[in-house]
């Protein structure tokens, strides 16, 4: 009997929540059932007592345990809408709305508003769509899909198809209002109203300080002595070619000037490219380590995981599918037949709740980069790739910035400060489907097709310092330093039609198809010079992993670091920690006043003469060419010859 009982209360709850629900014909249903089980046990206990009395008495029962039934679920409903009732209340009143964690909520999910609140009381955005939000502060239904356009106040920014006119993609200054197309919208942005100037440079035009170093785009570099004078972004830039151990050479008609220094003497025997390399197993990253003049033959990349830093907070600019699609588009674009493809996956999404990031700039760049932000997301290596509404490059709006290997791209160094290690690529909300993928290209050492030429060029010791030669067998490449890439002289002097076919009043025929061309609809893959760049690159970074958070003690006696790193000291005297950090721009000989601006296994000495220079550390063996001598400040054996002291 008790059994019995229970079994109708739950049936008399079920069917009372059926008909709070408006669902009659449930409850209805239930109802039916209850009467059949008490007719049914009615009928079973006919022989003990009359079936009248036993129906009467189940029946009270049954409907004591429907009312105490009933009674609950209408104290659960109460309860769990006491919290509602005053929102109730204010509906037709204007609701401040919370915005949700960017992650709760999927941008095709509806989500039916709870009894008493009413739907469509205001809107949000949310994962950078528009969304309606219920009396009750819940995000309910989607309201409109902004795609590449971002959200700002519930309302998705209006489309305004072909209102860049003659502006390209990558922009152009007008005096002194820089001017740039994204995706068909006109951005404008008057330089003159910060007291700064309007300049082009090869990532688009920006806005610079005025100075009375100012110079003109066009003008060519000159050698001031040993001084290599250039324009560089809109200012005279002076670069002592002797500080790095090197000559400024004076251009020629074809060749612009431009500083050229000696590699250092690797082997006595063999030069300064050292002896050819045994034959070795074959490995991804982009040379030919078995010796069968094929590049990764036989060997494919691991996959390379993308940690992806989504900023919130406002008007949240991406949602998880978005990020999805970027990874996507991207393996599209690196998609190869040739063997020399990469993949990406998604490793993890790290929310980033800070506003101040929503419009990233270069000292937020800075700041992320100087910063343990971006460190610890995985424990292997990752691409940290930055998502967020705006990305600003000296105040110009631009669809995505990035990091080149170590200040490198197409195999020549072009930034002079210090690098660090772990690099970012950071995306707009506005952008090309190809924009993550071009952007990845920089990360892993490329330049723009229409690149100026590097200001400086290294040599081996067997030529004139005016003649490039490369320790690696490549062919010359072009001002982007990639061989089978053809002259691009930009969108300033190029434009293209509908079918993607190029003019160009300088007569050149670059390819608009290139990923790291500026020509944004026609971009469909990288040069086979270029995949094999990114995999030399790739590669790099790899090694570098582990020494990001100065966990690669080294020791100065023994080459034990990654390549293009270097084991320094970090203190002085015998409380020097040696470390494994990335290279400098200057060469053995080559003047310094901080650790950081040598490469190639040098540190930075103080001479009796009262100057800097990069030195090489003695090892096990002795250097080619090089009296070991030792110091005292670190205590370490150094090349006598690289000091290059008078006497």
């Amino acid at each position: 009997m008790l059994a019995l009982l229970a079994l109708l209360a739950l049936l008399a709850f079920l069917a009372f929540l059926a008909l709070l629900a408006f669902l009659d014909f449930l409850a209805f249903l239930i109802i039916v059932i209850i009467v059949i089980i008490v007719v049914d046990e009615a009928t079973r206990l006919a022989p003990h007592e009359s079936r009248l009395r036993a129906f009467v008495r189940l029946t009270w029962r049954s409907f004591l345990v429907l009312a105490i039934a009933g009674a609950f679920g209408a104290w659960l409903l109460h309860w769990g809408s006491r919290s509602r009732r005053k929102a109730d209340d204010t509906a037709s009143a204007p609701i401040a709305v919370p915005a949700p964690e960017q992650h709760t909520w999927s941008p095709r999910r509806v989500h039916e508003p709870a009894p008493g609140c009413k739907p469509r009381a205001g809107r949000i955005c949310n994962a950078g769509d528009a969304w309606w939000v219920d009396s009750c502060a819940e995000v309910n239904e989607l309201a409109q899909e902004c795609g590449a356009a971002r959200c700002s106040a519930g309302v998705c920014e209006a489309e305004t198809p072909n209102e860049c006119g003659d502006v390209t993609p990558l922009g152009s200054c007008r005096r002194d209002v820089a001017r740039v197309c994204q995706q068909g919208k006109l951005f404008e942005v008057d330089c003159a109203t910060s007291g700064g100037r309007c300049v082009m440079t090869t990532d688009g035009p920006g806005c610079h300080e005025k100075s009375a170093d100012a110079c003109r785009d066009g003008e060519p570099p000159t050698c001031d002595g040993r001084v290599l004078r250039r324009c560089y972004e809109g200012t005279w830039e002076r670069l002592d070619c002797e500080a790095l151990a090197g000559v400024c050479v004076p251009g020629s008609r074809d060749v612009p000037a431009r500083c050229a220094f000696a590699l250092p003497i690797l082997d006595a025997d063999c030069g300064p490219c050292g002896c050819p390399p045994q034959p070795e197993v074959e490995i991804c990253d982009g040379k030919d380590n078995d010796r069968n003049g094929v590049v990764d033959d036989g060997t494919s990349c691991a996959p390379v995981p993308i940690v992806a830093f989504v900023v919130t907070g406002g008007d949240a600019s991406h949602s998880d599918e978005d990020i999805a699609t970027a990874i996507e588009e991207t393996n599209t674009a690196f998609a190869r037949d040739d063997g020399l493809e990469l993949v990406f996956e998604l490793h993890s999404i790290v929310h980033v709740d800070d506003e101040d990031l929503a419009e990233l700039d270069s000292e937020d760049l800075d700041r992320l980069l100087r910063t343990d932000r971006l460190v610890g997301a995985a424990e292997d290596f990752y691409i940290p790739v930055v998502f967020t509404d705006v990305v600003l490059a000296a105040k110009v709006p631009r669809p995505g910035l990035s990091t080149v290997p170590n200040g490198v791209c197409g195999g020549v160094r072009r930034i002079w400060d210090r690098q660090p290690a772990i690099g970012l690529v950071a995306v707009a909300k506005r952008r090309w489907p190809t924009t993550l993928a071009h952007e990845l290209g920089h990360f892993l050492g490329l330049c723009h097709t229409h690149e100026a030429p590097a200001p400086v060029v290294q040599v081996h010791s067997g030529g004139e310092l005016g003649d490039a030669a490369t320790c690696d067998g490549r062919c010359e490449g072009g001002a982007d330093g990639i061989c089978d890439t053809t002259i691009d002289p930009g969108p300033e002097q190029c434009g293209v039609d509908d079918a993607c076919a190029i003019h160009c009043a300088t007569g050149d025929r670059p390819d608009p198809g290139n990923m790291m061309a500026y020509y944004p609809d026609c971009r469909v893959m990288f040069s086979v010079e270029q995949a094999r760049t990114m995999r030399e690159a790739l590669a790099l970074r790899r090694g570098w992993h582990p020494c990001i958070t100065g966990e690669c003690v080294c020791d100065p006696a023994a080459s034990q670091c990654p390549a293009e790193m270097t084991c320094r000291p970090f203190g002085d005297g015998d409380g020097a920690s040696w470390r494994c950090d990335l290279d400098g721009p200057a060469v053995a000989g080559g003047r310094c006043v901080a650790g950081s601006e040598c490469g190639d296994g040098s540190i930075c000495v103080q001479t009796p003469n009262g100057e800097g220079r990069c030195a090489r550390t003695c090892g096990s063996a002795d250097l080619p060419a090089c009296t070991c001598r030792p110091i005292t400040t670190p205590i370490v054996s150094v090349c006598g010859e690289d000091l290059r002291m008078r006497e």
